[in-house]
């Protein structure tokens, strides 16, 4: 078996593309995206971004639902609402495009972190992708991946310190402050963390000029509408992943991905202290709340390809392995396809046409009044019909109750 001479180790080697790897990787999660399920929810931020380019503001207070009308809501994702809103309009298939180039360039872009072994990454990252099912929905948090795979491309890399990472950094947190602004606090904590390590072994002049990454970030994350108070709703208003359980409470690919983390993490926390406290944070996040576990995959990928080095001899690249790793994630993608598309494929959400035919009837045949509607159904209702519902799935605004 040829294996690559054993020169640099993996934590040093710089980054470098893969490219038929990272295409492979990359139509692999595209195909992901295409079979994926759907979110009731996205009804519900396409009606806010219709609301936002009427009255040219944000709301302050909930239009939709006649139960809690004028209660104090807005949105901390303004600037996904209104994308959506213009996809939804221009045509059926460009919101699920979005989402699903956009899910499968976080995951691409992550392939390069450890060059030293890429097939390995890879299939670390098909696997994390896989995991990340859930998350792979028309909402704004599919943003976080591809914003979250950026910052560490940025930050990761063992380099001097430069002013084009300063403006990187703030466009990145900038953006993630209004396309998700509720997630944005994840981004200034890596920077955080990118800038403690780097300090413990620079200069005063150097801890100075790193300290500028931290005030970049920042301030991007203060330049959103509601400026730094968008980070109290981190935990407000989250829904929950009920509707998409896992075929085993203990069972399932995020338990794998628990264990195989917390291992990487212990393993990798001297020569990959960013890498690895990244993906530990999320890792205690994603107990708290269910909807970043998709998000801690991707994050915990590149550390676990990492640990792996330390224990196995990466493989060369050759054409005929990146066809056979091909050829094994076309199976996984077989495998998805019947496990969680074929039965959940179909359920009601964006993408669907369940509700079509309700709101036609409603639209002529005059029907007024107040309706009454489970959860699952009011986040359509309510951006189809332009009618007040009584409840939809805002969790923060209704309570459990």
């Amino acid at each position: 078996m040829t294996v690559h001479a054993k020169t640099q180790h993996p934590h040093e080697t710089p980054h470098y593309h893969h490219w038929p790897l990272a295409g492979v990787l990359f139509l692999f999660v595209l195909w992901l995206g295409v079979f994926s399920v759907h979110d009731p929810a996205t009804w519900i931020y396409i009606r806010t971004g219709a609301d936002i380019l009427a009255r040219r503001a944000l709301p302050l207070s909930d239009t939709f639902s006649y139960t809690v009308w004028g209660q104090a809501w807005t949105t901390d994702s303004w600037l996904s609402d209104v994308l959506f809103r213009h996809l939804d309009q221009s045509a059926p298939w460009a919101l699920p495009a979005l989402k699903c180039v956009v899910a499968a360039a976080a995951f691409a872009l992550l392939l390069p972190v450890n060059p030293a072994s890429p097939l390995t990454a890879a299939g670390v990252l098909a696997l994390a992708a896989v995991s990340a099912w859930p998350g792979l929905v028309e909402t704004p948090g599919i943003f976080d991946f591809i914003l979250l795979a950026l910052l560490v491309r940025v930050l990761r890399p063992k380099r001097k310190f430069g002013w084009a990472m300063v403006a990187q950094v703030g466009i990145i947190e900038l953006l993630w402050s209004n396309l998700h602004g509720s997630a944005a606090f994840l981004g200034l904590w890596l920077v955080g963390l990118k800038v403690v390590k780097t300090s413990l072994h620079a200069g005063r002049e150097d801890r100075l000029r790193f300290g500028a990454l931290l005030a970049a970030a920042f301030s991007g994350l203060a330049l959103n509408p509601h400026g730094p108070a968008v980070v109290t709703q981190m935990f407000s208003g989250i829904p929950p992943m009920d509707a998409w359980p896992p075929l085993s409470a203990w069972l399932n690919l995020y338990v794998l991905f628990v264990l195989a983390g917390a291992a990487a993490c212990w393993i990798c926390l001297q020569e990959e202290f960013f890498l690895s406290l990244s993906a530990a944070t999320l890792l205690f996040v994603s107990w708290l709340v269910p909807s970043w576990r998709p998000l801690y995959a991707l994050a915990a990928a590149p550390v676990i390809t990492l640990a792996l080095a330390h224990f196995f001899q990466p493989l060369k690249d050759k054409p005929i392995r990146v066809l056979k790793l091909a050829l094994v994630l076309a199976g996984m993608l077989a495998l998805h396809w019947y496990a969680i598309y074929v039965p959940l494929g179909q359920a009601r959400g964006y993408g669907s046409r369940a509700w079509d035919g309700a709101v036609n009837f409603l639209r002529s045949n005059g029907v007024n009044g107040r309706m009454f509607n489970e959860v699952g159904s009011g986040d359509a209702l309510a951006a189809m019909s332009g009618r007040q519902v009584f409840v939809d799935s805002r969790v923060g605004l209704y309570g459990p109750a």
